[in-house]
């Protein structure tokens, strides 16, 4: 089972938390992050347009990655860097690859690393591929 974690900048200066999410139902309540434990506990107001759940995958350094973060790695087929967003939203899994083409065995290669990391089942992963326009 995956940790829960969200992580979120900081509306007074920018910098980035990770926690519990808190969205109130009550309006002009601020989105916040959530540290701590019940005993002693702090509280961030965050930009909720930042907010990101944890994936559940680490990059080769054991960083956490995030929903939203842009990763670049080299693909094991054809050494090429490929450049990914991942979002994880009620069980689905949606990739998005900026490359400007994307082989069999890379997508592959992709599917597996999520369905291993984040226990999904195929079908519920969608890899889409764009062209890098840059």
């Amino acid at each position: 089972m995956r940790e829960i974690l969200f992580r979120g900048k900081r509306t007074n200066n920018g910098e980035w938390v990770k926690g519990n999410l808190f969205v109130p139902d009550l309006p002009n309540t601020p989105t916040q992050i959530c540290i701590g434990t019940n005993v002693v506990r702090i509280t961030y107001d965050v930009i909720p347009e930042t907010v990101g759940q944890y994936t559940g995958l680490t990059d080769k350094n054991g960083k956490k990655i995030f929903e939203g973060d842009i990763c670049k790695h080299r693909s094991n087929y054809s050494g090429d860097f490929i450049i990914s967003v991942v979002t994880y939203t009620d069980g689905y899994v949606d990739v998005i690859i900026v490359s400007e083409v994307m082989d069999d065995t890379t997508r592959a290669q992709v599917e597996d690393i999520v369905k291993r990391k984040l226990e999904v089942a195929a079908d519920k992963i969608t890899i889409n591929v764009i062209a890098n326009k840059s």
